[in-house]
């Protein structure tokens, strides 16, 4: 009996029940009954019953679920649901759900719920001998697994529920691999329903609880957490099986990736999970992570050492969980049998009914497995404080501890397990001092607030504040004068509103500062850069009270490690850690700041704090305490050169390589280096020191209207000071400031000598050497130095000196014109209206005529102007008529043509310009266009020209004509009404939150590589 085609049956009657067409029956009398085709059917008599095909079948009887393939040509007896391929040559009882492959030539008596594969052989085949030669045919190999050990449980769940894990990070969700880690052993078993009640048959006790669960409800699998599974009949075992040597009776070795040859027992175990304090092995149950852990809310089974045993008034975390995954309606059953049915009873609740679980298979519990238990709750409270919490309980709860990620460990050059009592891995042994997570306040958003605040207590021993009032504290330690130099001085820029002017009362409030005093209130520019930047400034200060911005690292590194800010007196040094989630890779990334300019990346000599981020949540790492009742240690939570433990000074080698990595990859690139000419200039602070090392003094330092420090004026020694440029930079503290357009300059001769000199005395430290002269109208204007930053010079001189140095030639720098601009853009409040009118005209007029143009277009090549069409045809072909008057003569023509279907109008009004934005064809259907002028079916465009003023009535008729008698295209555009024509601009209207891409690049490649940008309403701009 079989639902499918049976093919390549034996040549003898054969008895087969089929409901379709049998094809290449056999030339003996056969009797086939089946619901698909019958081909090739089989010599010998065959009796079979399958759900599916049945391929190559021997003169065997026949039963089973899958197909069986390379089964011997000796009798066989196989149920199956699947097809038999190659049955094998000696009797085989074989039970499957799924294909057998490669079975033995010995009798063999198999049941399993998957495949069967690579079955070693009990003795080596008879010799069989035909043809021309007799042959020995070889035993089948030794079953080979070459899968790595901890993949192999990982990709049965994702074979059959690829829906269900994330084999990489997606956003906040975390790959499978991090929230359920396999190298600890703790992912469950996949099962099939008919697996599990083969295993529940055949291999009772072999796990403790069992749980199901499946994406589609028509299809759900079970879950179990077994000690040992065999990888040969893909079953778990107990205990007993193991020692009686069955399935091999080796186990896998801890250390080894891929199973060794003979080793086919695969042991669920881990000394931090999977032992307790005497080494006594301790079994673990399925259950489900927390809802978060999936980005379409799926329950992620993993493994726990507890079942959470049932609790009616208080039910545990897990309860919970499974009761929202919808495992309900099963029952706890105790150890006793009912007579009557020959199962357990069920067990009874206080209220007298059945005790109901979540959905879950009950076993025999292991052997040794019952727990005893303690009476002494105060015991049991203080060793529930005392237990770290796992990898990958992410986060931890508050002033919770937990162990480090293998990877930190090893980047840290530390190894937990170390540190934990024997047996219990859980547990820390006395006075030993591991590095550690340590849990802060929660907060999805403002994490890093949370973790700096319990360093802030730490260094202050104050109570610890809580993320509301830290973020007061961080607005507190900000004044207007050290928020121009945090983040290289970029903040003014990032978070200034555009086009906004701030009340003159919130600016008295700031009279007190430097920067107000060093305002020329009477100066346009510099009052308007004043309003600029303080306006920017209370933008931060909201963006840093609102209790739902996220605030992390980002625009606070050097806030927090700066002196400047006096959250930490001298600063300090922040290491921040990063893990990606990947099943492939298992990475740390080190952290820069967020300004490639910053000053504050490591400073040898302050405190460092170490800090762990992982997706959103950022958790400090601290050196464990010391719960010595006698004398306790507290933890460790900001580090020093001076801390003299073994551990911490194994944490100084580590800092020595941050501090070196830090140095060379946290400082800023060249873009295209070989394509670059010029050098990038040092920093302020950088020349400031190079600038008193060699004898010079600071006299100013030079601003420009975004807040940045561009040059210094030094002096040399000589009559006047000199101006030395440098990278754009924060201010500097105790050094007068003045604005660029307030700089003193020196003539031509001296400008280029003193550059001179300070480049080879400083041996080329300061970047100030001249490369080029720049000429304006004959003038000598400045000097363009190597790192491409111009100097003026005063007075602007003949270019009649012959000293080597190139001539630039520029249109921008005679009479400061370059100043006037700087202080044009920083006193500008408002929008261009004269430019943003003039671009809107062009737009319009251009709109205009092309509606024009099709206009026109459609009249020529309407039917009824056929006789027009071909009199224009006849001008432009005729070679006897001069230029001028092909000219006048078409612009006659289109007149007439078109006179009722244009009409000039005086004026338009300013609302209906703004509108008329689109290319418009009004020839048809205008009266439905909001962009179309029209009156009584006319166009409607302006008598006079928007841009230039000249009568359009003139103008477009006399460009129209013009372009149908020179131009080619045209003439076939306007002549030939199916072809078109292509040599406008075509802009496409795209969204803020829209970008225009090749469809050729949109691959997963290229998403892979992309990096979330959170966008923060308090940012205005991106400064680079």
């Amino acid at each position: 009996k079989s639902n499918e085609s049976n093919r390549f049956l034996p040549s003898e009657p054969s008895s087969v029940k089929s409901n379709e067409s049998n094809k290449f029956l056999p030339s003996e009398p056969s009797s086939v009954k089946s619901n698909e085709s019958n081909r090739f059917l089989p010599s010998e008599p065959s009796s079979v019953k399958s759900n599916e095909s049945n391929k190559f079948l021997p003169t065997s009887y026949v039963k089973s679920n899958e197909s069986n393939k390379f089964l011997p040509n000796e009798p066989s007896s196989v149920k199956s649901n699947e097809s038999n391929r190659f049955l094998p040559s000696e009797p085989s009882s074989v039970k499957s759900n799924e294909s057998n492959k490669f079975l033995p030539s010995e009798p063999s008596s198999v049941k399993s719920n998957e495949s069967n594969r690579f079955l070693p052989s009990d003795e080596e085949e008879k010799e069989k001998k035909g043809g021309a030669r007799g042959r020995t045919k070889k035993n089948p190999e030794e079953p080979k697994v070459k899968q790595e050990k901890s993949n192999i449980f990982t990709k049965r769940i994702k074979d059959r529920e690829p829906n269900l894990i994330l084999t990489k990070k997606q956003g906040k969700y975390s790959a499978y691999s991090r929230v359920c880690p396999a190298n600890v052993s703790l992912q469950p078993v996949i099962l099939t329903t008919e697996e599990k009640e083969r295993i529940d048959k055949e291999h009772p006790g072999s796990y403790t609880n069992a749980i199901q669960y499946g994406t589609n409800p028509e299809k759900p699998y079970w879950y179990i957490c077994p000690r040992y599974w065999c990888l040969t009949n893909n079953s778990p075992m107990t205990e007993e099986e193991v020692n009686r040597g069955e399935c091999g009776g080796k186990i896998i070795p801890d250390n080894a990736k891929t199973p060794p040859p003979g080793h086919f027992i695969y042991e669920f175990t881990d000394n931090k999970y999977h032992k307790n304090e005497k080494g006594e092995y301790i079994y673990h149950s399925p259950g489900f992570k927390p809802e978060h852990s999936h980005p379409d809310k799926s329950c992620l089974p993993c493994c726990y050492n507890k079942w959470s045993s049932y609790n009616m008034k208080n039910p545990s975390e897990q309860q919970k969980r499974r009761q929202q995954c919808g495992l309900v309606d099963n029952y706890v059953y105790t150890d006793e049998i009912d007579e009557k049915t020959g199962e357990r009873k069920k067990k009874i609740g206080p209220d007298g009914k059945p005790i109901q679980y979540s959905t879950y298979g009950v076993q025999e519990e292991p052997k040794g497995k019952k727990a005893k238990k303690n009476a002494n709750t105060d015991e049991d409270k203080q060793k529930k404080k005392s237990n770290i919490f796992g990898v990958e309980r992410i986060p931890i709860p508050q002033y919770r501890w937990g162990f480090l990620p293998i990877s930190i460990e090893l980047f840290l050059h530390t190894d937990n397990s170390k540190f934990t009592v024997k047996g219990n891995a859980a547990l820390i042994q006395p006075h030993k001092r591991p590095l550690l997570r340590y849990g802060v306040e929660n907060s999805q958003h403002q994490s890093f607030v949370a973790a700096i605040a319990d360093i802030y207590s730490y260094f202050h021993n104050i109570p610890l504040p809580t993320i509301a009032n830290m973020r007061k504290i961080i607005a507190d330690s900000i004044t207007l004068d050290n928020y121009l130099r945090f983040h290289n001085g970029s903040l003014t820029s990032i978070f200034r509103p555009s086009r906004l002017r701030i009340e003159d009362e919130i600016i008295e409030k700031y009279k007190d500062t430097e920067f107000y005093k060093s305002i020329d209130l009477n100066n346009k520019a510099q009052y308007g850069f004043l309003q600029d930047t303080v306006s920017s400034f209370e933008n931060f200060l909201a963006y840093l009270n609102d209790a739902d911005s996220l605030i992390d690292h980002t625009y606070l590194w050097d806030i927090i490690s700066s002196p400047d800010s006096s959250l930490f007196k001298a600063g300090i040094n922040m290491v921040i850690l990063r893990i990606y989630d990947n099943d492939s890779t298992d990475n740390v990334e080190l952290l820069c700041p967020t300004s490639s300019y910053s000053n504050n990346i490591y400073i040898k000599g302050r405190g460092t704090i170490l800090l762990l981020l992982h997706n959103e949540f950022y958790e400090p790492i601290y050196l464990y305490e010391d719960k010595n009742k006698e004398s306790p240690i507290p933890p460790v939570k900001i580090f020093t050169e001076n801390t003299g433990t073994f551990e911490l000074k194994q944490i100084q080698k580590i800092f020595e390589t941050i501090i070196e990595t830090s140095s060379k990859s946290c400082k800023p690139i060249h873009n295209r280096p070989r394509m670059y000419e010029y050098k990038e200039n040092i920093s302020a602070t950088d020349l400031s020191i190079i600038v008193k090392e060699n004898g010079f003094i600071v006299k100013t330092q030079v601003m420009n209207y975004k807040g940045k420090i561009i040059g210094l004026t030094v002096n040399t020694g000589l009559e006047k000071d000199i101006y030395l440029p440098c990278f754009p930079s924060s201010y500097l503290n105790n050094i007068p400031k003045v604005y660029i357009d307030s700089v003193e300059f020196s003539d031509y001769v001296k400008t280029r000598d003193i550059l001179n000199q300070i480049s080879v005395k400083t041996k080329q430290k300061i970047l100030c050497k001249p490369l080029l002269k720049v000429v304006e109208d004959g003038m000598i204007v400045g000097i363009l130095t190597e790192t491409n930053q111009f100097i003026f010079i005063d007075p602007p001189i003949e270019n009649t000196i012959e000293d080597g140095l190139p001539v630039l030639i520029a249109t921008q720098y005679k009479d400061r014109k370059s100043f006037v601009i700087d202080e044009i853009l920083a006193t500008s409040s408002g929008l261009d209206e004269s430019r943003i009118n003039t671009v809107r005209n062009i737009s319009l007029e251009t709109h205009f005529y092309n509606s024009f143009r099709s206009i026109l277009r459609n009249l020529i090549n309407d039917y009824l102007n056929r006789e027009i069409r071909q009199e224009i045809v006849r001008t432009l072909e005729d070679p006897r008529i001069l230029y001028t008057l092909k000219l006048k003569k078409i612009d006659e023509i289109l007149r007439n043509l078109s006179n009722q279907s244009v009409q000039y109008v005086d004026e338009i009004d300013d609302a209906v310009k703004n509108k008329l934005t689109e290319e418009m064809d009004c020839s048809t259907n205008c009266d439905i266009r909001s962009y179309c002028l029209t009156r009584k079916n006319k166009i409607c465009i302006p008598k006079m020209n928007l841009v230039s003023g000249v009568d359009n009535n003139i103008l477009y008729y006399s460009r129209a004509a013009d372009e149908i008698v020179r131009y080619k295209r045209i003439q076939l555009f306007m002549l030939e009404p199916r072809r078109y024509l292509n040599i406008t601009n075509i802009e496409y209207s795209i969204f803020e939150d829209e970008i225009l891409a090749i469809s050729s690049i949109l691959t997963d490649e290229y998403f892979e590589d992309l990096i979330p940008y959170n966008k923060n309403k308090y940012v205005k701009n991106i400064v680079y």
